[in-house]
């Protein structure tokens, strides 16, 4: 599959939003697998005693972790990764 389903994501304590390019059945954990080398360690500190979690943006629920982008999103859908 190709990497064609556009994500807005938010990192906790980032100033901006980053566009991603995923495949529609990446999971929540894959998604933040993707956005992490791009932000944490580089603009935001490492949380080594968290975990990175996905919910919609300014919504309070998170997201399952086994959650397929498909399943849950919308293509250019905002969602926040949060340390938790």
């Amino acid at each position: 599959m190709a990497a064609d389903f556009p994500v807005a994501v938010a990192v906790q304590g980032d100033y901006e939003t980053r566009l991603m390019m995923v495949e529609p059945e990446t999971t929540m954990d894959e998604l933040c697998a993707a956005v992490a080398p791009f932000v944490v360690g580089r603009f935001v500190p490492e949380h080594p005693d968290k975990t990175m979690r996905i919910r919609h943006q300014n919504r309070p629920e998170l997201i399952p972790r086994d959650a397929r982008v498909r399943d849950v999103l919308v293509p250019w859908d905002p969602v926040e990764l949060l340390f938790v």
